[in-house]
């Protein structure tokens, strides 16, 4: 009987730590923290700002600044380059100020580009 629960806490030992590397290693991956919510929706609106017919390149999301504010809404302050033609990029910083909904969606508050 001793052995057999040597071999049981030896496996259990072994096999739960596994699963549990396992889960983190293939989490669903829309679990995405509120910030990369509130990056990637501020990220939209100034794309849709800015109009879809000009390439624009922004600085991912690690590199941004979100805040959330006191009254639950988020402030986003980032950069993008936009490509005006003839290999010249123009540089734009961007404030947008928005509320997130449940579902991860954002409404857009204010948008300011300099």
């Amino acid at each position: 009987m001793g052995l057999t629960r040597i071999f049981g806490y030896a496996v259990l030992g072994t096999l739960l730590p596994a699963i549990f590397v396992i889960y983190l290693a293939f989490a669903p991956a829309n679990t995405a923290s509120a910030e990369a919510c509130a990056c990637r929706a501020a990220q939209g609106f100034v794309s849709q700002s800015l109009g879809a017919d000009q390439p624009l390149r922004f600085l991912d999301c690690a590199e941004n600044k979100e805040m959330r504010l006191k009254d639950g809404a988020w402030q986003v302050l980032g950069d993008v380059e936009i490509d005006t033609g003839a290999g010249t990029l123009a540089h734009e910083s961007y404030v947008v100020r928005l509320k997130l909904g449940e579902d991860g969606t954002g409404t857009l508050e204010s948008l300011s580009l300099r």
